[in-house]
């Protein structure tokens, strides 16, 4: 397990038992607040090897994430709450100051929702932020799909979550996960690992997707997982040289010339300038800033 696996795990698991026992958060609360906290910790390098930082910033770029994500305001209250209870309850501190924040969002919410923000959410107002989804997969599936785009997770991550999971249910031969546990993933990621040759970076996706499963569908707390890691270096990208890149630019014309150079000259993948917009590029400065799962990328 990573580093910063593990502790993102204790912590959440630390949250979720101080929640479930404070007095003053309320049902809904103490189901969302973890999954939040768990969204948020999502925003954050890999390399962290201490608690979950919350200041200011980190949770106004969190809430702002979730904006361009289509979260509706009450949606943005309640994550930023929940960070303010971790903080309190984990951290045990009382800086930084969010309260401006939560009231903000708690204006823009009432205005949002025509109801009072400490009512829980209603169905209706769920089951338009998750969309249809396809019945003729397992009621697990459907259910995991929601809740991923309840909580504006990227498509890309449900899709490859979602892999994951019919992957372990062929692993185990069952769509019913509530009879597995650590043991059953153990396997399936020592397989992904001996049998499948998988880069460390694509094991670490699986078991994130199954502890989101069991963890936030299933209920299932988690415990330390004893799998056989991924020792091997991630694949090193290939590199063009500068008469290939010639080459290659000799055959294109028009707005695939101008995508190659911008990827070329930038960084940037192929995703990330398909989604590129205006406000993404800093003229006066001559260089660009573009969030993708939270990183940045500097043009000449």
């Amino acid at each position: 397990m990573s580093p910063f696996l593990g502790v993102v795990l204790m912590t959440l698991a630390d949250f979720e038992v101080a929640v479930a026992s404070a007095d003053d958060v309320s049902e809904s609360d103490q189901t969302w607040f973890p999954k939040w906290l768990r969204r948020y910790a999502l925003t954050h390098p890999k390399g962290l090897t201490n608690e979950l930082p919350v200041n200011r910033e980190t949770v106004l770029r969190f809430s702002r994430s979730l904006l361009e994500a289509g979260a509706p305001a009450w949606q943005r209250w309640q994550a930023v709450r929940s960070l303010e209870c971790y903080r309190d309850l984990v951290l045990k501190r009382s800086e930084p100051d969010l309260s401006s924040i939560v009231a903000k969002l708690a204006q823009l919410g009432k205005q949002e929702r025509n109801l009072e923000l400490h009512v829980p959410p209603t169905e209706e107002e769920l089951e338009r932020i998750r969309g249809k989804v396809d019945p003729t997969e397992p009621d697990l599936i459907q259910a995991m799909r929601g809740d991923l785009r309840v909580l504006h997770y990227s498509m890309a991550t449900e899709k490859a979550y979602v892999r994951w999971v019919k992957r372990f249910m062929g692993h185990v031969g069952s769509t019913n996960l509530e009879q597995f546990n650590e043991r059953d993933i153990e396997s399936f990621l020592t397989k992904l690992a001996v049998e499948g040759k998988v880069a460390a970076s694509t094991q670490t996706q699986a078991k994130s997707s199954l502890v989101f499963l069991f963890e936030c569908i299933l209920g299932k707390r988690i415990g330390f997982l004893n799998a056989v890691r991924v020792k091997r270096p991630d694949t090193m990208p290939v590199w063009f040289s500068r008469n290939e890149i010639e080459k290659l630019l000799e055959q294109m014309t028009g707005m695939h010339r101008i995508m190659f150079q911008l990827m070329y000259g930038s960084g940037l993948r192929h995703k990330e300038c398909r989604r590129l917009r205006i406000k993404d590029v800093w003229f006066d400065e001559g260089c660009g800033n573009h969030q993708e799962r939270g990183a940045t990328f500097a043009s000449p």
